[in-house]
């Protein structure tokens, strides 16, 4: 089932970023199975999740989380718990070129501004990429998700 938010819904949130103007089919799976994560996240660390869309409109405005992006990769969100930095959430439910996934990896090894790097996965094929990729550097976590 998909919601779909009016003009009228949206102005009367107050929220600055403009919902969506469709909805794209081929991340329609992906971008429903993260908001159901983001929710979990919040629920059972009280934090914040700042999806990606947003970070993509603060970029476009020339907002600065102090964070450093590569032009071709940015996390599906960030989650702020407490004063700290925040933990980058990735969510996977496909396998991505090991050179990419590879260039990712090394993207958040060399960034000071995340405190971990948390990677979602929905099955046994993506979690091994992921596991192989982080080589088991402490900074980043691997978890199963079930949507």
């Amino acid at each position: 089932m998909v919601h779909w938010l009016t003009k009228e819904g949206w102005q009367a949130s107050g929220d600055s970023l403009a919902p969506p103007k469709r909805i794209n089919r081929v991340t329609y799976f992906h971008d429903t199975a993260l908001v159901d994560l983001a929710l979990e996240l919040v629920a059972k660390t009280k934090g914040d999740f700042v999806p990606e869309r947003r970070l993509q409109a603060e970029r476009r405005a020339g907002q600065k989380r102090k964070h450093r992006w590569t032009k071709n990769h940015m996390p599906d969100g960030l989650l702020y718990i407490g004063d700290d930095k925040p933990v980058a959430i990735e969510l996977e439910i496909s396998l991505k070129e090991r050179s990419r996934l590879r260039e990712i990896v090394m993207d958040y090894a060399l960034s000071t501004t995340v405190r971990e790097v948390w990677y979602f996965v929905t099955n046994t094929t993506v979690r091994r990429s992921i596991k192989r990729a982080t080589k088991n550097r402490p900074a980043f976590r691997v978890y199963t998700f079930r949507h």
